[in-house]
Parts: C-alpha cells; structure tokens; sequence
C-alpha cells in the first residue's frame, strides 16, 4: 500500500462524530472500539473462581497526553491498563484505560481511587464466589467491597 493511499485511509477513518464531542475527553473518538472490545471480552469467555487485578502498560512511543512512565515495567513508556483477568488461564476479562482524572471509572468518595477501580472492574463478578488477587497499590479504606466477592492480595 503506499504512503499516499495510507493517508487517505487514515484521514477518512472515524469511529465518533467530531461534533457531538465531550470537552476534556481524551478517549471520545475511539471509545466505541474499546466499548465492543470490552464488552466481546466479557460475554465470550467464562471465568474460573480465582481472578487478578493488576495494571500493565501498552508500549506506546509517539506523543500522547496521558502517557505514563513506570520504571519497573518492561516497557516503561506507554498506556496504563488496569486489567481484570483470569488467573488459570490469564485472560483478559475487563480493562480501563487510564487518562488521569478523566478516566472512565464509576468513582465513589468513600473508596478512593483504587478502590473505585476494583468496583468498576468486578461489576460483572458480584455474588459469583470469586476469588480476587491483587497488590497492594489496591488498597481499600474501609476493608471490603463486597460482601459476595472474597479478597486476596499477592
């Protein structure tokens, strides 16, 4: 394919109308991609009792606002997930990406960030029995979530 066509595509392909777009979001023009994944990846694959939550990164070299630097990872440079995934098999369940303040995460005062991050992620898993691993960056202020989900921590 050449440059020429490349840029053509490139410049025709949208996912959102540029009108209707919400100020400050940084995720407004490919949010229906990540709405479809996201929603492909919960109903295709049933989870096992024992799940994780974790963050990972995306490699990404090019300028991006909400890039983030982690220097213990891999890749240090690059789009933070926090991912919800299973433990036997380690498949990705669930994912937000994080933008910073404008993160789509249901935030709740009394959780904090952290925990409105495993809230959001575990949406799906409640009064299911599951088993909920994770580090301690995930601490919760009050000590449970949920009464139905059972917490672990790596």
């Amino acid at each position: 394919m050449s440059q020429v066509r490349f840029l053509l595509l490139l410049r025709l392909l949208h996912f959102n109308d540029n009108k209707n777009q919400i100020k400050g979001d940084r995720l407004y023009k490919i949010i229906p991609i990540i709405e479809t994944l996201r929603k492909k990846f919960k109903t295709i694959f049933k989870p096992s009792q024992k799940l994780c939550i974790d963050e990972s990164i995306v490699e990404w070299k090019g300028r991006l606002s909400f890039k983030q630097f982690i220097p213990s990872k891999r890749h240090r440079f690059g789009i933070k997930l926090f991912v919800l995934c299973d433990c036997e098999t380690g498949y990705l369940l669930d994912f937000i990406v994080y933008c910073g303040q404008q993160s789509h995460i249901d935030t709740l005062d009394n959780l904090g960030v952290s925990g409105s991050v495993i809230t959001t992620l575990l949406k799906q898993c409640y009064k299911k029995g599951h088993i909920v691993y994770m580090d301690n960056w995930y601490r919760v202020k009050h000590g449970v979530i949920g009464t139905d989900v059972v917490i672990g921590t790596l």
